[in-house]
């Protein structure tokens, strides 16, 4: 996201501050939203994981 900051917008260092900002509130609220959307896509299988 850096190179594209300094090649195209520097917007997009807002993406890369969303993700850290996840990363470190992930552990602490157990919930990781590429899971989420795992689970949901795949609605037939086990839970990747659960909060656990």
């Amino acid at each position: 996201s850096v190179i594209l900051a300094f090649t195209l917008n520097i917007q997009w260092l807002y993406m890369a501050a969303a993700v850290a900002i996840l990363q470190l509130i992930s552990p602490v609220t157990k919930f990781c939203p590429v899971y989420f959307i795992l689970n949901k896509l795949m609605p037939d299988s086990e839970p990747i994981q659960n909060g656990k």
